[in-house]
């Protein structure tokens, strides 16, 4: 028998000779996901914004540039809470992440790569607040294994060695984090396999 695909479509088996399935053989799609990402910024999104009680905002800030994990960040050791942003992942779909925010020396990250926003929620708290973004891309598929169905990953025209993160019930929980640093002129490049 051979192996012709007779007929093709994603996650299911492939015909054989004789239009019979071929157990265990399914079609993958081959993706090629390109971006060319700006730097992040630990106020690109939302600059420093006193706060005084909480606020929802549904204007007054950015857009990320590409598909991308935020983060938030406050203007003294006081500062501190839950930032809620609600927005769109690649595929358009509703999501929202909260960011926690514990001072003014580290970022709180969020879970989930924003292709844009349309509310931030800021805390009850003292001082200021920004909103910024990360170097973890969102990728348009989900993807149940990193490692497995890698086929190339390219930085600024070189062979990268980030990380994958995968999730096969969440959209916007999978994400690419090269190795290099961004600064809006190096492409990112992913070749993948879609079951």
């Amino acid at each position: 028998m051979g192996y012709y695909p007779y007929k093709t479509e994603p996650a299911k088996p492939l015909q054989g000779d004789g239009g019979k399935a071929v157990t265990g053989l399914t079609l993958g799609v081959v993706a090629v996901y390109e971006i060319t990402p700006a730097t992040s910024g630990s106020a690109s999104i939302l600059p420093m914004t006193p706060v005084s009680g909480s606020q929802i905002l549904t204007s007054g800030f950015s857009q990320p540039d590409v598909p991308r994990v935020l983060n938030a960040i406050g203007s003294d050791a006081g500062t501190s809470g839950s930032v809620v942003v609600q927005g769109k992942d690649i595929a358009d779909q509703t999501i929202s992440d909260v960011l926690y925010v514990s001072g003014s020396v580290s970022a709180g990250e969020g879970s989930k790569a924003f292709k844009s926003v349309l509310q931030i929620t800021l805390p009850a708290t003292s001082g200021s607040i920004a909103v910024g973004t990360t170097d973890k891309f969102g990728i348009p598929h989900l993807i149940e294994s990193g490692s497995a169905l890698v086929l190339k990953q390219v930085f600024d025209n070189q062979a990268d060695s980030g990380s994958w993160v995968c999730s096969s019930g969440s959209l916007s929980a999978n994400m690419y984090i090269p190795a290099g640093t961004p600064n809006g002129s190096k492409k990112l490049k992913l070749v993948y396999i879609v079951e």
